[in-house]
């Protein structure tokens, strides 16, 4: 009986520092720094991504989120390098008990494409842009340590291989005041 009355104030104070600390989230000015790690899956080959991520929160549920990222893998026996900006701003569409959001939004992304068949040494270069849109879930592990999720369809004007594009990637940020 013991144990289930510390276990219960345990609990209890958990909680309430949960709740405490829950204030300090999703308000204006806070700033998330991350690495990131992301796939593009496809029917004749995949890529992966990595990258560096950084998000700052606005007014009112707004979000301006700025990324990097180096695209790299092989589809239809084409050997692919990108690298890439993406530059855009989300709405917090909702929230569950101050560890769990959602966003959505839109960006641009720009950079350059480098493609190489994998059979001869040709090599081609271009630039890529065009518009993304995306969803995020967005969890806190600790007051500092946030894991992202994030699903976006890009269309990028330019590239020589294909202009839709779907990607997912997996962040871990830390919250830097």
């Amino acid at each position: 009986m013991k144990y289930k009355k510390a276990l219960v104030i345990l609990l209890l104070s958990t909680a309430s520092a949960l709740v405490t600390s829950a204030q300090l989230r999703h308000v204006q000015g806070i700033n998330l720094i991350g690495i990131s790690y992301g796939f593009a899956p496809g029917a004749d080959g995949s890529t992966q991504m990595i990258g560096l991520n950084y998000s700052k929160y606005l007014r009112k549920n707004w979000i301006l989120n700025l990324s990097g990222l180096y695209d790299f893998g092989t589809i239809q026996s084409i050997i692919i390098k990108n690298s890439l900006f993406n530059g855009g701003v989300g709405y917090t569409a909702f929230q569950l008990r101050d560890f769990l959001y959602c966003n959505v939004g839109l960006s641009v992304i720009a950079g350059m494409e480098s493609l190489r068949a994998s059979e001869t040494s040709e090599k081609i270069n271009s630039f890529i842009s065009g518009p993304s849109g995306n969803v995020n879930v967005e969890m806190y592990i600790t007051d500092r340590i946030v894991m992202q999720v994030k699903a976006e369809q890009n269309y990028f004007t330019g590239s020589k291989l294909s202009n839709w594009c779907f990607a997912y990637h997996i962040s871990l940020r830390y919250c830097v005041f």
